[in-house]
């Protein structure tokens, strides 16, 4: 996915929503500069801001000093009044966009739903799953990264990821929920790429001497080299061939 702007020292190229508010400037370091409504100006002004660049985005903030310690106010923050807990998502992804039509107060999943840098899908919890060449549905709960299934198609894997969050209480942003056809919508594969697969090598020059194991791993404690199964079992490792025998998997 394309960003809709790029940072350039001075200015932003690209397209700035307005929402129909009057908007001013304010100058950054570094020749930066950031949009802000009419009505917070004189307000945000009073301050000298700085410019953060933080992947493909920048942001204002400014230092300041409480109880001793220094501590970082970010503009956007400080414009929408965020309470602990919550982050400000850009909606436009432009980080240096702080005109108020343009922000809105999220949680941390929202906001990274909301994304503008360059992901394996354009759905938010979907990834392409290079091994069996599929797209895995994950979602993260307390911490944790709970895989959701694989689906041959992409959006299946994100109907699966909204699903998961409607379960939670929560809400999905930018995209509405997936519209698939009855015939076309896929039953959850379970993922089990944690499950060690066992693997089976066959002597290439005695098709009839065949030596199993549990998983690569094991493979590996017994003389050969687990990457190189693993590589020959997935199609990605020469003739598939290793120590003289043809790997695959077992099952």
């Amino acid at each position: 996915m394309e960003l809709p702007f790029h940072l350039t020292a001075g200015f932003i190229v690209g397209d700035i929503q307005k929402g129909g508010m009057e908007m001013k400037e304010i100058q950054l370091t570094q020749g930066y500069i950031t949009l802000v409504d009419d009505e917070d100006y004189d307000w945000l002004n009073q301050w000298k801001w700085t410019v953060i660049k933080q992947g493909n985005s920048g942001y204002a903030y400014r230092g300041i000093r409480v109880d001793g310690k220094n501590k970082t106010v970010r503009m956007h923050r400080l414009i929408m009044d965020a309470p602990k807990g919550m982050d400000i998502d850009h909606i436009d992804g432009n980080g240096l966009n702080n005109q108020r039509s343009n922000l809105r107060i999220v949680t941390r999943r929202q906001n990274n739903q909301n994304r503008h840098d360059k992901r394996t899908s354009i759905y938010p919890g979907v990834e392409w799953y290079e091994r069996d060449e599929k797209w895995r549905a994950t979602i993260r709960y307390k911490g944790k990264k709970i895989r959701l299934g694989i689906f041959k198609s992409e959006i299946n894997a994100f109907r699966a990821y909204y699903d998961a969050v409607l379960e939670l209480g929560e809400e999905v942003l930018a995209f509405p929920y997936p519209d698939i056809p009855k015939d076309e919508i896929e039953v959850y594969i379970p993922n089990n790429s944690n499950k060690p697969k066992p693997v089976m090598g066959i002597s290439v020059d005695s098709p009839d001497n065949t030596i199993f194991f549990n998983s690569a791993s094991e493979a590996g404690r017994n003389g050969f080299k687990q990457s190189v199964i693993s590589a020959c079992c997935r199609g990605k490792h020469k003739n598939g061939t290793h120590k003289g025998y043809r790997w695959q998997w077992a099952s």
